[in-house]
């Protein structure tokens, strides 16, 4: 069996986005993320704030061509049917998934350069990427309600193809600092990057992310925010900062849902854009008092970058990891031993930055 042509699902697709928005609205949002513009077109009811309400911080109000335009649509809000071969591919795509998809959960016959093909099972969502074209499409069949994480962290399979394609990287880490520069906290899930990072808030420390970040490479490594987004694990973390489980977004949990917080609703004035980074934070709890810091080399950050974040990203290749270690030898690192007085967190953070920008 002749198989179809590399471009042949994403030509498909942009087609459907075009018949489906002739007969429906669109509503435009604009969002300047890693120093590029973005723009994107929501269509017929795919909803519009809850898909940018974790890109609020970065509102666009620029007027040029976008560097990238993304539209999301649906298969049923308008009514218009695919063609009938794309209609049969996408059903079974969605109900034998196993059989579409490589090990890094792209899928096969479309994914290869410069374009990417990710299906993602558990939300139902087909992402497609023309780097060249500079086009990207996100697509669900059904209007059925949205997992939390794609609300929490939306398009980042989407986001990391085509920032890769401009030579930055996506990162499994928080950022803190300020405009004169500041850290990044790494550590695999649950090794307190959201709660160390909370407890920054009011300290003069501004948040850039907590789970996930963009870094541009080079001489001078930069860290750009992608989500005004915090995310815990529980009520035992919320417990930990009084006041907070009245401002979490999704009051009703299932399964493995975390308590989501949208910071820039809250406390609008303590997220950043982005900053300079200066060090590689470790994150250790150790369940004693104090807060220390103790010295690190580069492959202990590339340890606690590297799996983590290529385990989280489909399509994630040894490109990505060669970024990781260069980026991960770029910079000074520690060892931050996080103990149970909150305070010391930014403190330790703080006198740290003091000392490398004397």
């Amino acid at each position: 069996m002749t198989e179809p042509p590399r471009e042949w699902l994403f030509e498909q697709m942009s087609e459907f986005c075009e018949r489906t928005a002739q007969v429906t609205a669109t509503c435009v949002r604009r969002f300047a993320i890693g120093g590029r513009s973005i723009e994107f077109h929501f269509v017929g009811e795919m909803p519009a704030p809850l898909l940018t309400r974790a890109f609020a911080h970065l509102e666009d109000a620029g007027t040029a061509p976008p560097d990238l335009t993304v539209s999301l649509f649906d298969g049923a809000s308008a009514g218009i049917a695919p063609p009938l071969l794309l209609k049969a591919y996408l059903s079974a795509v969605a109900y034998q998934w196993q059989e579409f998809l490589d090990s890094r959960g792209t899928l096969l016959h479309f994914h290869a350069e410069p374009r990417l093909a990710v299906y993602h099972p558990g939300a139902d969502v087909l992402s497609l990427l023309d780097s060249e074209k500079r086009s990207a499409l996100y697509f669900r069949r059904t209007g059925s309600s949205l997992p939390y994480y794609e609300v929490a962290s939306p398009l980042r399979t989407m986001l990391h193809g085509w920032f890769r394609s401009l030579g930055m990287q996506f990162v499994h880490a928080a950022a803190l600092g300020t405009a004169g520069g500041g850290v990044l906290l790494a550590g695999k899930g649950g090794s307190g990057k959201s709660t160390s990072a909370l407890a920054c808030l009011g300290s003069g420390l501004q948040y850039a992310g907590d789970d996930y970040c963009l870094v541009e490479l080079g001489a001078a490594p930069r860290v750009h925010s992608l989500y005004n987004t915090c995310k815990l694990i529980g009520d035992g973390d919320l417990q930990r900062f009084p006041g907070l489980a009245e401002r979490v977004w999704n009051t009703r949990r299932t399964g493995d849902d975390k308590a989501t917080i949208f910071l820039r609703e809250h406390w609008p004035e303590q997220v950043s854009a982005g900053f300079p980074l200066r060090a590689i934070l470790i994150l250790r709890v150790t369940g004693e008092r104090a807060t220390r810091l103790r010295q690190a080399r580069g492959m202990d950050a590339l340890a606690a970058i590297g799996p983590s974040t290529i385990a989280q990203l489909p399509a994630s290749d040894a490109s990505d990891l060669r970024r990781l270690k260069e980026f991960a030898g770029s910079l000074p690192a520690w060892f931050l031993e996080v103990g149970t007085d909150l305070p010391q967190i930014p403190a330790t953070i703080q006198e740290l930055l003091a000392r490398m920008t004397k």
